[in-house]
């Protein structure tokens, strides 16, 4: 089976999955729905990543997809991929990221100091990817996607189950969601126009 990150998981195993998975010789997945729930490093369970919020679900099937592919890209050793699989994964983490941050602002309950918690949380994690991004462009240095690609699949699980699980909480009890299918997100992809984070101070 692919990895096993999950919230009931923790870093060694997902780095001994992805150790695992290098340069596997098993059967590729080609299809989403395979790079969502086949033999990939995060495979999606309804019954531990799904929160109840219909948008917030099928982006985060997105985002799991994206990383799942970059892991794939990293495994064929194909930089061409992995350069296009990461700046995908980059724009759709900044979109998703605005988007949920839309359905928080509607949310009464949600309080604000938890809510300014939260969306710091985002900019910093979207300033880490674009600097790893950055690196990887210049270096086309396999090793800076293999480190982003460790650190974006355990940020998001735990971001999934701690974070995000809270802030569905408020947002079901206030019927806050939007209509939204994970088939929207390349366009959402071609049609967003990210601002970059400054980077951070090393």
């Amino acid at each position: 089976m692919g990895g096993s990150a999950s919230c009931m998981g923790n870093k060694q195993s997902s780095d001994q999955d992805t150790e695992k998975n290098k340069g596997g010789k098993g059967a590729q997945p080609h299809s989403d729905d395979e790079f969502l729930t086949g033999k990939v490093l995060i495979p999606w369970s309804d019954q531990e990543y799904k929160l109840g919020v219909n948008m917030i679900d099928e982006q985060h099937k997105v985002l799991v997809i994206l990383i799942n592919k970059l892991n794939h890209a990293i495994n064929m050793g194909d930089m061409d991929l992995i350069l296009e699989v990461f700046e995908r994964l980059a724009i759709y983490t900044d979109f998703h990221f605005k988007e949920e941050e839309s359905l928080m602002d509607r949310c009464i309950a949600y309080e604000a100091s938890v809510k300014d918690n939260h969306k710091e949380t985002h900019r910093k994690f979207i300033s880490k990817i674009f600097s790893l991004k950055s690196k990887v462009e210049e270096t086309h240095n396999s090793r800076f996607a293999m480190e982003a690609l460790m650190f974006l699949s355990d940020w998001l699980i735990t971001h999934i189950c701690i974070t995000d699980k809270k802030l569905c909480r408020f947002l079901k009890a206030e019927n806050i969601d939007k209509d939204y299918h994970r088939n929207q997100a390349m366009d959402d992809i071609k049609n967003y126009e990210v601002s970059i984070p400054q980077q951070p101070q090393e």
